[in-house]
């Protein structure tokens, strides 16, 4: 095993995070204390999108002011799962991957919905960084790579099934709510474990430190 290093998809660091987060809740007509869930990439089918806006009605019901953002190049997609679900007041909104993180700074949630599966288990997907470093908390399904893990372990995402949307909202509702989760303390500290876990810089210092390692 210590002949062994896995490095995650790293992430780079978006500066001045907090005021895009509030450019880009005026640009997309989002209120300033709205809860925003946000999806990030393209909308194959095993990113669930469905699963995604129906989390989001479930919890409307509960928080009214709830949003679903997806920022996406797959828009018709992105609105027939919108349409099919029946949910109000969702954004789907194309950028190029440069301008994505302006936009992906509006977010308190980062989904990252994924069925359970063998290809799932043994993921890496880029958008878990992408979301740490503008300060949204992830919010993903069991057995997602090893972030699943990390995430129930260390409070640094919410983990929640699929099979009860409803269930799923209650336990988005209670975990926003809870100090610390959601204000702009919590969400400095997810991008400052970002930018010393994932960014770059800090997967090369990782395999600069393993490959030494090796030659010892």
């Amino acid at each position: 095993a210590a002949r062994v290093l896995r490095l995650p998809n790293h992430a780079a660091p978006v500066p001045h995070a907090e005021r895009l987060r509030a450019e880009a809740r005026t640009r997309l007509g989002i209120a300033e204390d709205a809860l925003v869930l946000a999806y990030a990439g393209t909308l194959a089918a095993w990113q669930l999108p469905e699963a995604s806006a129906l989390l989001v009605r479930a919890l409307r019901a509960l928080r009214p002011d709830a949003r679903l953002l997806m920022i996406t190049p797959d828009l018709d997609a992105a609105r027939a799962a919108i349409g099919r679900v029946g949910l109000a007041d969702a954004l789907a909104v194309s950028a190029t991957p440069e301008r994505t993180s302006e936009l992906l700074a509006a977010a308190d949630y980062g989904l990252l919905l994924r069925a359970e599966s063998l290809v799932n288990r043994v993921a890496c997907p880029v958008k878990f960084g992408e979301y740490l470093a503008v300060g949204a908390r992830p919010l993903l399904t069991p057995a997602v790579g090893d972030q699943s893990e990390l995430c129930a372990s260390t409070g640094l995402g919410l983990v929640v099934g699929l099979d009860d949307a409803a269930d799923a909202a209650r336990r988005v509702v209670q975990d926003a709510a809870a100090p610390g989760t959601l204000d702009a303390a919590a969400r400095a500290a997810r991008r400052a474990w970002a930018d010393e876990h994932i960014t770059p810089q800090a997967c090369a210092r990782r395999l600069v430190e393993f490959l030494g390692g090796l030659r010892g």
